[in-house]
Formats: structure tokens, C-alpha cells, sequence
């Protein structure tokens, strides 16, 4: 639960992690064997552009990379160009591994060529993108050597980016990011950077500090027990990010759970228009007036049904959880369901039963507003038309937003609008990518929606893809999915960020007078 405080064992949990041995950086160290000098003297005249020589062994360009420390020192080789020459190889990522340690080695270690100011900014640079597991896993090791806590972000947005080849905790960003904060645990660590290393809207190190903590909190309740300093504290008006996190968990009783989502949370919070400050207003009575059962698990995504339904649908808000899912299990027990075929996900279920127990309160009220919406003959014959034109073509998918009309004379009337990709960012027939007009114009939408519509009959390919799940998951964003089965009926599939897939039955094109 985002809304509620963490117990006392959560608490003792986290003293225990803190007191756990941490293994050293050195006992998971990748070997690299570099060869060792000859005894001749090496000739300086070439040795820089030997380096990257490709028709010269590598074993002879590590035996020159060695030597030149002893020529920088006799004045034969400068110390600005090799350190410039060794930099290169350290970016080479096409260049052998051994190749680019035994380069970063010489700049970075105690007696390397860099100063500390130097050698800071070059980690800084290299850690956030480097994916080359041995190198990443000697720069961490050099950060530990040197004692640089200075680089403590670069390490935190590296650890950020999902390497499934290692179990995140062995991940080397991670074991030197504890031995250079040896009193917190790795949540606090990342939180802390989140903290001071942001301001004002959400940077990429802020985003890519929040996308961590999602992993290392999914559930999002160390991070509400951590955001409780700011009840107290409040931050500065300048920090719209902080000041975002705190209103949201004070009035909407809810925390964003990834980075994506912490953007769409502030983008919410700034939106000083008119419109934007009633929706805010709006919504956090709703809130307020649900009792603690129907506020746990709410997330971002289901604030605009809640809001929606204050105001239409009030009773469905006096409902207990069992009732709306009763009223929303009545409506799905006479339709035609049928579930997607075409991929390695048909083996899933779309059915209510399946997901019930997972379904908080917030999620029924939500799909129930989600029905309301695109059953409505407005959305269905928006849809229809927009259905059309997407398979006439073959370039994109189609999709966008179910939100509420812009027109002032419809403040609660539900429309499909569509955001077409821009011609830069189409892939293919079978993919859809959200603009930013989407998602920057989204913020008060209920749902996020896209089609599968390639064929007439494009059945077999009912319901989210994987692609499209992992979409929900990063946004945050409670998701549709219409595919054609003829001419004349849309499939509804509703997704959720934790995985929910519930088919919603068959829409029908609209006629006059239906």
C-alpha cells in the first residue's frame, strides 16, 4: 500500500540489511591478463597511432599501452596527447576489453595519469552507458579504490539500466555503491541521490533514481516511509518534482511507483490553469472521502475514474470492492471474449476469475468507468473511424487517449482522441509509439488506447502483446487494446502496469439511432 506507513518489521528489516556482510568488489573482479614489458626499450616514434593499429597483435598493443607511463615520464611521449590516446581506447567499445581496462587502468588508478578532477569527470561520462559487463565492473572497482563518492549518481543510473545476464543484486554498481556508503542500505542510497541530486523538474538522473527504487521497492512502501521528511520539511517552491511527491502523498494518497510515472505526477502538479488546479482540487475530495480499504493500492491511474465518478456515478463510490465487482462481473458474463493466439503470451488469461484476488478496490471502479467510456456511441463511432484509417495504413499502428471533451459545454462527456504517430516515429504496421503531444496532453486521461486492426479479421492477435504490457508497466497507465474481428466488431482488452489483462467483450459499429 502507497498510502499507509510501514510497520516496525519493515523497519528491523532494513537494520538488518544494513548489518549484512557485504562482499568486496575485489573477490568478484573479472581477471584480465595483461602481458608484462620486454626488456628492450620500446620506440616511442609510432606508439600512440600503433595502438589502434587493428593489424598489430593485441597482446603487442597491451605490452605498448605499459610503457607509456615510463615515456610520459622521460619526456618522450606528452602527457596531454596520451592521455587523449588512452581516452579513445577507453570509448573504443569495438576495441578488446583487455584493450580498454589497460588503458582505464593507467588513467584511473592512484598513480594513474589523471588527477582526481580528471579521472571523476571521465567515470562520470563513461559509467551511465557503458555496457560492457567486465568494464563496468572494473570502473566500479576503481571508484571503490579511489574512494570517490563523487561519482555516486553515475553509479546509481547505471545500476538504473536492467542487465538481465546478472541478478541485480551482484550488480558491481550496486556492491561499490555500499562499500561507499557503508551506514545506509542501497534503498536509501538511491533515494538519497534522488533527493540531492535533483532540482526543480524531473531530470534523467532523477527519473532513472526513481525507476531503480522501483525495482528495489515495487510495492512502493519504503519509498512512502522515506518521502515522510517532507510532511515535515517541506522543499523549496522550485522544487516541483519534491513538492509534487509530497501533495500527491498528502491529498491524492499515492506515490508514482516509476520514473515515467514520476514525470506524469508533476506534470499533473504544475498544471497551474484553471482546469488544471480543479482536477487537482477535484480529485483529492474523492479521495478524501473514501474510507482506508478503498484507498489501498491506489495508484495515478486510477485518479481520473475516481474523479469521474464523484461526480457520475457517486454511488458506484459508496460501493464496497465485492459490490463492484459484482456490477462489473454482471456486465462481462453475456459477452462473446475471445483470447489472443499469435504469440508467446496466448497462454495467459484474460478472464475476471483469473485476476480477481489481484484487483483492488481503485480497479474495479476504473474498469467500470472504462466500460461506461467506450461503450458510449461517441467513443465506439470515434473508434470505428479511427479503426479505418489505420488500416488503410501500413506504416503505423493508430492509437491515443479516452479523455474527457475539451468543449466547456461537455465537462464529463468521454472522448476517443487519436494521436497518430509522427512520420519520424513510425516503425512499423505492428508497433505504436505515443508522441509526446500524447502524453504531455494525457495527463487528466483515463485510459491509454491503441489497434490491431492490419486485418479485417485480425483475431488471432486479440489482446496486449508483450511489448504492450511492458508499456502499461513503464507509464503506469491503465491500457486498451482494440482488435478487428470483422467489419462491423471491435475485441476490448483492458491492461494494467501489474499485469491484469481483462477482456472486455465485443464493441459493435454504432447505427443510427444505436
Amino acid at each position: 500500500m502507497a498510502n499507509e506507513p510501514r510497520s516496525s518489521d519493515h523497519a528491523n528489516r532494513r537494520k538488518t540489511r544494513r548489518g549484512h556482510k557485504r562482499i568486496g568488489l575485489a573477490l568478484l573482479a573479472a581477471a584480465v591478463s595483461v602481458s608484462c614489458s620486454g626488456p628492450t626499450k620500446p620506440d616511442s616514434t609510432n606508439l600512440l597511432e600503433d595502438l589502434t593499429n587493428n593489424e598489430i597483435a593485441v597482446t603487442t598493443r597491451l605490452r605498448l599501452i605499459e610503457d607509456i607511463p615510463e615515456l610520459v615520464r622521460t619526456g618522450e611521449l606528452g602527457l596531454d596527447e596520451s592521455i587523449e590516446k588512452l581516452k579513445g581506447i577507453i570509448w573504443m567499445r569495438h576495441l578488446p576489453q583487455q584493450m580498454r581496462i589497460s588503458a582505464m587502468d593507467l588513467l584511473l588508478e592512484p598513480e594513474g595519469l589523471l588527477t582526481k578532477t580528471q579521472g571523476i569527470a571521465l567515470v562520470n561520462g563513461m559509467m551511465p552507458t557503458e555496457r560492457n559487463n567486465v568494464v563496468r565492473h572494473r570502473l566500479s572497482q576503481l571508484i571503490v579504490i579511489r574512494d570517490w563518492p563523487e561519482v555516486t549518481p553515475a553509479l546509481v543510473r547505471s545500476y538504473a539500466k536492467p542487465d538481465r545476464s546478472i541478478p541485480d543484486e551482484d550488480r558491481p554498481e550496486r556492491l561499490a555503491l555500499l562499500e561507499l556508503h557503508p551506514e545506509s542500505s542501497i534503498e536509501e542510497i538511491v533515494f538519497n541521490t534522488f533527493i540531492e541530486q535533483g532540482q526543480g523538474g524531473v531530470s534523467r538522473l532523477r527519473r532513472d533514481s526513481w525507476n531503480l527504487l522501483s525495482r528495489l521497492d515495487a510495492s512502493g512502501e519504503l519509498r512512502v516511509e522515506l518521502l515522510t521528511s517532507l510532511l515535515d520539511e517541506p522543499p523549496t517552491d522550485s522544487d516541483i518534482t519534491l513538492m509534487a511527491l509530497r501533495q500527491g502523498l498528502l491529498e491524492l494518497r499515492t506515490i508514482p511507483l516509476t520514473g515515467e510515472e514520476l514525470e506524469w505526477l508533476t506534470n499533473l502538479h504544475s498544471n497551474n490553469s484553471q482546469d488544471g488546479r480543479q482536477w487537482w482540487t477535484d480529485t483529492a475530495q474523492a479521495v478524501a472521502s473514501l474510507n482506508q480499504s478503498q484507498r489501498r493500492g491506489l495508484r495515478l491511474r486510477h485518479l481520473e475514474a475516481l474523479r469521474w465518478a464523484a461526480a457520475n456515478r457517486s454511488q458506484w463510490v459508496g460501493l464496497s470492492r465485492e459490490d463492484l465487482d459484482a456490477e462489473f462481473s454482471s456486465r462481462l458474463a453475456s459477452r462473446v471474449h475471445k483470447r489472443r493466439v499469435g504469440d508467446i503470451v496466448r497462454f495467459r488469461s484474460e478472464n475476471l476469475d483469473t485476476w480477481r484476488d489481484e484487483m483492488a478496490w481503485a480497479d474495479f471502479l476504473t474498469a467500470l468507468v472504462i466500460d461506461d467510456a467506450v461503450g458510449s456511441e461517441r467513443v465506439r463511432g470515434a473508434l470505428f473511424a479511427q479503426a479505418e484509417t489505420d488500416r488503410l495504413d501500413e506504416t503505423t499502428e493508430y492509437g491515443g487517449i479516452v479523455r474527457i471533451s475539451i468543449r466547456p459545454e461537455e465537462p464529463h462527456t468521454y472522448v476517443a482522441a487519436d494521436y497518430p504517430p509522427k512520420p519520424v516515429m513510425r516503425e512499423n504496421d505492428t508497433s505504436f509509439v505515443a508522441s509526446p503531444e500524447m502524453f504531455r496532453e494525457g495527463a487528466q486521461a483515463l485510459a491509454h488506447y491503441h489497434f490491431h486492426v492490419q486485418q479485417i479479421n485480425n483475431s488471432r492477435y486479440a489482446g496486449p502483446s508483450y511489448g504492450d504490457m511492458n508499456y502499461a508497466a513503464r507509464y503506469g497507465r491503465a491500457c486498451l487494446v482494440f482488435t478487428s474481428f470483422d467489419e462491423d466488431t471491435l475485441g476490448v482488452d483492458l491492461y494494467q502496469p501489474d499485469g491484469v489483462i481483462l477482456d472486455l467483450g465485443q464493441l459493435k459499429r454504432p447505427t443510427a439511432g444505436n
